[in-house]
């Protein structure tokens, strides 16, 4: 029934939750699962101010958009080890940029996704709503079953 199911991680404990579920759901139908981080903003190229002393003394480069970018690819990349650990087989990760819910939408209208998994409240600064904006947009235009945790 599901080919490819992909879960939206964005380092809270919903989606800690979802992606136990897609994992479990992966697992069952032998199904690939794509771990989806969208990164809300790219960053600048500019260095951070506690660490340009670092960069003068080791000749080390570190904006703030790399910073951000190695935050996005360990939050998918801990998922990712999660979902394996449960048993999903066939687990990849893909690390996007924009709006989160446009972004997750378009990913599962690009890449064939028979089933998005995502927790119904995230790191969104609403925390007394019971479903949050990202999974609520989601949930409405995805043009696959959505299933939240």
């Amino acid at each position: 029934m599901f080919v490819k199911i992909a879960v939206a991680v964005d380092g809270s404990d919903h989606a800690a939750a979802a992606v136990r579920l897609a994992a479990d759901v992966a697992r069952t139908y032998g199904a690939k699962l794509v771990v989806l981080h969208v990164m809300r903003h790219l960053g600048s190229d500019r260095i951070p101010r506690g660490l340009q002393r670092l960069e003068q003394m080791e000749h080390i480069k570190v904006s703030e958009a790399d910073m951000l970018r190695t935050v996005a690819a360990e939050i998918a990349t801990e998922a990712r080890d999660l979902a394996m650990s449960i048993g999903a087989g066939d687990v990849e990760t893909a690390v996007e940029d924009g709006d989160p819910a446009a972004r997750i939408v378009t990913y599962c209208q690009e890449n064939a996704v028979d089933l998005i998994v995502l927790g119904r409240r995230g790191l969104g600064q609403f925390p007394g709503m019971i479903v949050g904006s990202v999974s609520q947009k989601v949930s409405n235009a995805v043009p696959c079953p959505c299933l939240l945790t």
